[in-house]
């Protein structure tokens, strides 16, 4: 599938423009024929993304994973030149190469799975610029629309560094997760969640400066679980607070949480 290549609106406008291939479906009315059929269509629609010098991602935040055989690190940063919000660097760096590739959806290419919808249910898909030479006698409905409208939505998760890509992510706070029946039948941990629209999922929810609180109050579920191997073992992850002010959430009070 052929696109075009991006093109940069400037440095006042400060976005970068990709082109995404995409398929959506019209519902027509065929010449010589009375009833409407289905028509898959092929368009390129342009997302604009934030784009930005690496330099102005400030690191925020690092969680460490605590566990041995696992070496891994989530860094986070804000972004104060955009609009101060947390985000976390993407799997891949946004490219038009990686976004024009329908073939890879997901954490790779964002946009791929509602630019493709469609794509398998036809083995003729029409291109759009050969739409008026169809000369169809009538067009019902299409959901064109639709899919650029959440193209345009997913667009607004990511900004564009010179060299990395990055999307929104939320607050990490500590929380406690219990599994199984109790009495060393799954355990508890102190694990890592992160607030979504400013709102942590999980409650207790402690900050990210409650590592010591947050722990506590781990060990002393377990106790109340008959979790005695789960007691005194440690957090999984370990949140590391780079800037101060990004902490938001407020401190939990650990004798309401007991």
């Amino acid at each position: 599938m052929s696109v075009m290549k991006f093109t940069h609106t400037g440095s006042i406008m400060n976005k970068q423009n990709f082109e995404i291939p995409f398929i959506f479906k019209m519902e027509v009315v065929k010449k010589r024929c009375r009833k409407p059929s289905t028509v898959y269509v092929q368009g390129i629609h342009s997302v604009a993304i934030q784009k930005i010098k690496d330099s102005d991602a400030i690191l925020s935040f690092e969680v460490d994973i605590n566990i041995k055989s696992e070496d891994k690190k989530q860094r986070i940063f804000t972004i104060p030149v955009v609009d101060g919000r947390l985000y976390q660097q993407t799997e891949e760096h946004f490219t038009q190469d990686l976004i024009g590739d329908v073939e890879r959806p997901g954490l790779t290419n964002p946009f791929a799975r509602s630019a493709t919808t469609y794509q398998y249910f036809s083995s003729e898909v029409l291109d759009e610029k050969d739409i008026s030479a169809s000369d169809f006698r009538a067009v019902i409905n299409s959901n064109r629309k639709i899919i650029t409208d959440e193209l345009d939505a997913l667009a607004k998760n990511y900004i564009v560094g010179e060299k990395v890509t990055y999307t929104i992510i939320g607050e990490p706070y500590y929380c406690v997760h219990t599994m199984g029946l109790g009495n060393n039948n799954g355990g508890t941990v102190l694990n890592v969640a992160y607030t979504h629209n400013g709102k942590p999922q999980t409650t207790p929810a402690f900050n990210a400066n409650q590592l010591d609180e947050a722990q506590s109050y781990a060990d002393a579920v377990a106790k109340n679980r008959g979790d005695s191997k789960s007691i005194g073992i440690g957090p999984l992850y370990t949140i590391n607070v780079h800037r101060p002010d990004d902490v938001i959430l407020p401190k939990a009070d650990v004798k309401a949480a007991s």
